[in-house]
């Protein structure tokens, strides 16, 4: 049964490839971010962008090559906002200002939740050449994720024997359990986005004030 339609857009100028495909795109990236891969259909797709089937399989051969298209466009849209946003280089380096790091990214992603659903919700089917290309892309997006982690590690001495890699990698889970936990709970909840962020960055600082110093003022 089909899946409730997406409001279509303006009729798009046909001449006009660019707008053509990004028009495909954006309908794409809401379709497959509301109903995931084996929800959203091309017909749906199509009826949102304001075009006909023919024109989407001109662009796009395949509904695997449309959303492949479509992986890489959030990323790309992603690592932009990443790399705009601000970081850390040139700043002082603080817990605070690492927090503040993440929250920004969480804002980003909360403003476009249908991105974040794309790139953590994998298609469930046996197709190799999309399930090799989602890995990737997933892979990409968490090490997107931990450059802050990364270049904030770079610049702290750790204590002897501590593995810088499993620092990384145990920071980095911990931001993306919170982004999970506070993205989740913006869709549920009717919450500000600013209060939602403020309370991930809360929680990120005081978990990684725990990493940092531990839990015992002395060990046992």
């Amino acid at each position: 049964m089909e899946h409730e339609q997406l409001t279509p857009l303006a009729e798009p100028p046909l001449a006009d490839n660019t707008d053509n495909r990004e028009r495909i795109l954006s309908a794409a990236v809401r379709a497959f971010g509301e109903h995931g891969y084996e929800g959203a259909s091309t017909n749906q797709i199509c009826a949102a962008a304001g075009i006909s089937k023919g024109l989407l399989f001109h662009y796009y051969k395949s509904k695997e090559n449309l959303f492949i298209a479509v992986l890489e466009h959030c990323m790309t849209r992603f690592l932009e906002a990443v790399r705009t946003g601000g970081g850390l280089a040139g700043q002082p380096l603080t817990l605070e200002t690492l927090a503040g790091l993440y929250r920004r990214q969480t804002r980003f992603l909360s403003e476009h939740p249908d991105y974040y659903r794309i790139f953590t919700q994998p298609p469930q089917q046996e197709s190799q050449l999309l399930t090799d290309f989602f890995n990737r892309k997933r892979e990409e997006y968490q090490q997107t994720i931990s450059l802050g982690l990364r270049l904030f590690l770079s610049r702290s001495n750790l204590r002897p024997g501590i593995s810088r890699e499993a620092a990384l990698e145990l920071m980095t889970g911990l931001v993306i359990h919170l982004q999970e936990k506070y993205l989740t709970d913006l869709s549920r909840q009717t919450l500000p986005v600013s209060q939602v962020t403020e309370m991930m960055e809360a929680e990120f600082v005081e978990a990684m004030d725990i990493i940092f110093h531990g839990i015992l003022l002395e060990r046992p």
